[in-house]
């Protein structure tokens, strides 16, 4: 039986699903995480703590890595980016 990939974007409710969706895709554009909060009108903090439970859950260590799974994993598609 095929297990099921979680998306980063599933982890939380509604908001914090949203953010965390686009703290990934923000990531692709190469910004800092000051820029990224300042983007998402949230903390530092609060980015920090997303970034961290994204990589866990695509089990990745760097951006670059979050990013490519994201696109190989089909959390991004054409539509959604």
């Amino acid at each position: 039986m095929e297990q099921k990939k979680q998306n980063p974007c599933t982890i939380g409710t509604g908001a914090k699903a949203a953010r965390r969706f686009n703290v990934l895709k923000l990531v692709g554009e190469e910004l800092s995480n000051e820029q990224l909060a300042d983007h998402l009108k949230e903390k530092v903090h609060t980015v920090v703590k997303d970034l961290k439970i994204i990589f866990k859950t695509l089990s990745v260590h760097s951006r670059a890595g979050a990013v490519h799974k994201a696109w190989k994993e089909g959390i991004f598609t054409k539509e959604n980016c």
